[in-house]
C-alpha cells in the first residue's frame, strides 16, 4: 500500500511538473513601461537624445523630426516618428539604414502630406570631410520608405531677387500636391 501511494504521489509530482514546464509554450514577456515626459507643464523635454533632436512637424498624433545618434559613425542624421505626447519612438529611418559609409547625409524639416501617405524633407549628402553638403535638395518620399525620395526642387532655385537659393526651411503642404517652404540663401 505504502508503496503504492508513493508511485501515486511521485506521478502526482511529474505531472504538475509536466504541466508547469510544457516546452511548447514561449514563456511570457511583459512590455516595458513607456516613458513620457517628467512632468505636464509646458514647455517639457520629448526626448532623452544626447544629441541633437531638431526640425520637427506634427501630424495629427505623430511628432516627426530630424535625429542624430552617437552610433551613427558616418554622422548622419535620421527621421524619428514619435507619439505627441511623448513616449517611445515609433520608428526611424537612416539614410543607408544602419550602416555607415563614406557619405555624410542629412534629411532635415520632415513633414508628413495631409493624408498621411508621403513625407517632405531636405535631403543633404556630402563628404565626411567637409562640414557643408555637396548637394541639397528638396525631396518627396512615401512615408514608410524615405529611402526611395524623388526629387522635387534641385537644390538651387532663382529668388525674387535674382539670388540663387540653395536653402530649405520651415516645409509645410498646402494640399495633397503643393508644397510649401521658406527659401533664403545659406553660405
Amino acid at each position: 500500500m505504502r508503496r503504492t501511494l508513493a508511485l501515486a504521489g511521485g506521478l502526482a509530482v511529474w505531472g504538475l511538473a509536466g504541466l508547469a514546464c510544457d516546452p511548447t509554450q514561449p514563456f511570457a514577456t511583459v512590455p516595458p513601461d513607456t516613458v513620457g515626459p517628467f512632468t505636464a507643464e509646458l514647455p517639457r523635454q520629448l526626448t532623452f537624445n544626447p544629441l541633437s533632436d531638431e526640425t520637427p512637424s506634427v501630424h495629427g498624433d505623430t511628432l516627426v523630426f530630424t535625429r542624430r545618434e552617437a552610433d551613427q559613425p558616418d554622422g548622419d542624421r535620421c527621421l524619428a516618428f514619435l507619439p505627441v505626447e511623448g513616449g517611445r519612438l515609433l520608428r526611424e529611418a537612416c539614410p543607408n539604414g544602419a550602416l555607415s559609409d563614406s557619405t555624410r547625409e542629412a534629411w532635415l524639416y520632415p513633414a508628413i502630406s495631409p493624408d498621411g501617405s508621403r513625407i517632405a524633407f531636405v535631403r543633404e549628402r556630402g563628404s565626411l570631410l567637409s562640414e557643408a553638403p555637396d548637394e541639397r535638395s528638396l525631396v518627396v518620399a512615401p512615408l514608410d520608405q524615405p529611402g526611395s525620395a524623388l526629387r522635387v526642387v534641385r537644390g538651387v532655385f532663382p529668388t525674387p531677387s535674382g539670388v540663387l537659393g540653395n536653402a530649405f526651411r520651415k516645409i509645410t503642404w498646402r494640399d495633397a500636391n503643393t508644397l510649401r517652404f521658406l527659401g533664403g540663401v545659406e553660405s
